[in-house]
């Protein structure tokens, strides 16, 4: 598989405390990748130095052939890689809907193939025509900026049906569970080939996470590309393709997730004994 993202001898320090020491992970495309290991392994670290938001001490950040290594978080973003952050970090005195607008802010027009056309878009006269002229199966239509954006809010109201009811409700009054699924929302507006998340089950209820879960997997199968860290090893490794082992800033395991499941040793370090 071609790998969309590769991370080479990356090492982060804090002042004297080294945070990553020369780590090494390599994401293919259409996969999901987990990233494990416990508090202060350089979980966070390894992300946010991945969207730009810590800088690197030594190695490369390879992203569809790029090295962003020292390339701007607003660059990286446009690039294709969009971040929900640890703590979710929505805007919590502006609307569902301004939100989700926000996320959109580096769209383009974009080349899309007709089934990632949303009906709502698709009944468009100009989208309508287009898709009329296609003839052979593969082919793609161009959709304009603001097209872009309307494709991307009906997805993700299809993902997230309650965003859509709660479009003009204030963020902070959302429940735990639905500011994670406008997090989630948010990072899709941006029409990412790359989402990373970072503990996107945290502080929710057994429930709600298994919705959470369930949403990833959908989102990998529609195309998109998934680096998850994770505290919940178990749930995490059932959807992942791939996953690597943190310890202290250094990949101590890693290997095929269904293999890392019947680990007995990565059981008890990370999901009790």
């Amino acid at each position: 598989m071609e790998p969309i993202l590769k991370i080479e001898d990356l090492s982060v320090s804090y002042g004297a405390i080294k945070a990553l020491q020369n780590v090494n992970i390599t994401v293919n495309k259409g996969g999901v990748v987990a990233i494990l290991g416990s508090n202060g392994a350089g979980k966070s670290t390894l992300l946010k130095t991945i969207s730009g938001l810590v800088p690197l001490e030594q190695g490369h950040i390879i992203f569809n052939g790029q090295d962003i290594s020292t390339t701007s978080v607003e660059r990286i973003t446009d690039l294709g890689i969009s971040h929900t952050p640890e703590g979710r970090q929505i805007f919590a005195d502006l609307s569902v809907y301004e939100n989700l607008k926000i996320g959109a802010f580096t769209v383009k027009e974009t080349q899309i193939t007709p089934d990632k056309v949303y009906d709502e878009v698709k009944k468009r006269p100009r989208i309508k025509q287009l898709l009329d002229q296609l003839g052979d199966e593969g082919e793609t239509i161009t959709l304009t900026k603001e097209e872009t954006i309307a494709n991307n809010f009906a997805r993700v109201y299809g993902l997230f049906p309650v965003l859509l009811e709660r479009k003009k409700q204030i963020a902070s009054t959302l429940s735990g569970g639905e500011m994670q699924m406008l997090a989630i929302g948010r990072a899709l507006m941006g029409s990412p080939d790359l989402l990373i998340m970072d503990e996107p089950s945290l502080g929710l209820a057994p429930m709600i996470v298994q919705n959470i879960f369930k949403i990833i997997k959908e989102l990998n199968d529609s195309g998109i590309t998934v680096l998850i860290v994770e505290q919940n090893a178990l749930q995490t490794l059932k959807i992942a393709d791939y996953a690597y082992v943190l310890k202290v800033g250094k990949v101590v395991n890693e290997g095929k997730a269904k293999d890392l499941l019947n680990d007995q040793s990565l059981i008890d370090a990370y999901l009790g004994k």
